[in-house]
């Protein structure tokens, strides 16, 4: 009687072994479906920030280079600004003719 106890405990055992196994087998493909379902959407999300990123990366570069630009056409400005005002200046040299009273009241 003991034996057959002892057999009957071994395969009931042995069953609740299958049985658990069989359960998680199923358990871990429904949560790695859904795993699956949550890391295509991440995944997903991250694509399109990538891009947004990549997108703006090109943008802000575009954006350099015109402040580049910008700031070279303000330096070149400034020096014919300098030139044109020293060309002035030397103009106004050339055609000064010194006067010795004139333009003063009462001379003359």
């Amino acid at each position: 009687m003991v034996i057959t106890l002892a057999v009957l405990a071994f395969v009931l055992a042995f069953g609740a072994v299958c049985f658990a196994g069989e359960a998680m087998k199923r358990i871990s493909a429904y949560t790695q479906n859904i795993e699956k379902a949550h890391l295509a959407n991440i995944s997903k999300a991250l694509t399109e920030m990538n891009q947004q990123v990549t997108n703006l990366d090109k943008r802000l570069r575009t954006v350099e280079h015109q402040i580049n630009g910008i700031q070279e056409s303000r330096h070149t400005l400034r020096g014919l600004e300098e030139q044109s005002r020293r060309l002035r200046d030397q103009q106004d040299a050339d055609n000064f003719i010194p006067s010795i009273g004139a333009g003063q009241k009462g001379a003359a």
